[in-house]
């Protein structure tokens, strides 16, 4: 026989060997990866929420008392997926909780905060890759607010 069929065969199943010892390695990276990425979109969606009930605070407007929902419930309703909204799930055991804390009299700051806990990787003990994460927003009240009230969201 040839030199290069020889070399050939005795590389045959080199690439199935190499395939075992990298996929082991390779998916918990991307369990990883995906889940900084539910992070921070979650952080994401927190953060302009935030932004947006502050400056419906700054201005006293509550788009939610049409429907009878507080400033905060309605913050809730605005987040796109069910985990943020009614939590429930092994990532986000419970629902996004929106605060409101604002000042006396116009001119005084008016902050918004949204946190959520997040499991990390839910098949290990949640209670070692629970974290909470949160994104606040404030801004000077134009008006005294008087169609929105201070406190946090009900579950």
């Amino acid at each position: 026989m040839r030199p290069s069929v020889l070399a050939a065969r005795s590389e045959r199943g080199a690439a199935l060997v190499e395939l075992a010892i990298v996929v082991p390695l390779l998916v918990p990276l991307m369990a990883v990866v995906m889940q900084f990425g539910i992070a921070f979109n979650y952080k994401n969606q927190l953060q302009h929420l935030a932004a947006e009930g502050a400056r419906f605070a700054s201005v006293d407007r509550n788009p939610g008392s049409a429907s009878s929902l507080t400033l905060q419930n309605y913050l809730k309703s605005q987040a796109v997926g069910g985990e943020l909204t009614s939590g429930g799930t092994s990532a986000v055991p419970t629902p996004a909780n929106f605060c409101i804390t604002k000042g006396t009299t116009a001119g005084d700051p008016v902050t918004v905060t949204a946190t959520v806990s997040f499991n990390w990787l839910p098949i290990v003990n949640p209670d070692v890759t629970q974290t909470t994460l949160r994104g606040s927003a404030t801004m000077r009240m134009e008006r005294l607010g008087s169609s929105y009230s201070e406190g946090c969201s009900t579950p």
